[in-house]
């Protein structure tokens, strides 16, 4: 994998926090990881403010379909990103399809939406 992943277990929730550079197989495999992580877990926050390089439309289908397809239903998935990234692409086709994802630009947001009871 070309991707660093970092996984640290909070309180109330995995903090995952990924770092490289942004390519499909990578990032399926950054999600296989985070399926694997999961599993004792129904709150994760994704840091992805540490990718760089750019991810085309077809790229951000891909991994929302993917993560949609692997990962748990149940589980709350907050992923902060850097603004300029965020068009809400991936976070529609996963949601499309089933996941609980929010994707925000800030790691206050994103907790704040994560650890909301419902």
């Amino acid at each position: 994998m070309s991707l660093e992943v970092k996984i640290s277990e909070k309180k109330d929730y995995l903090e995952f926090i990924v770092k490289g550079t942004f390519d499909l197989p990578s990032l399926k495999e950054a999600v296989d990881a985070l399926k694997d992580a999961q599993e004792k877990f129904n709150k994760i926050l994704v840091d992805a403010t540490g990718l760089s390089g750019e991810l085309v439309e077809l790229d951000r289908f891909g991994i929302g379909e993917y993560a949609a397809d692997i990962l748990f239903r149940g589980v709350k998935f907050a992923m902060i990103a850097e603004d300029k990234r965020i068009n809400k692409f991936f976070e529609n086709v996963a949601t499309n399809r089933g996941l609980n994802v929010i994707v925000v630009d800030n790691k206050k947001a994103a907790l704040d939406w994560l650890l909301k009871e419902e």
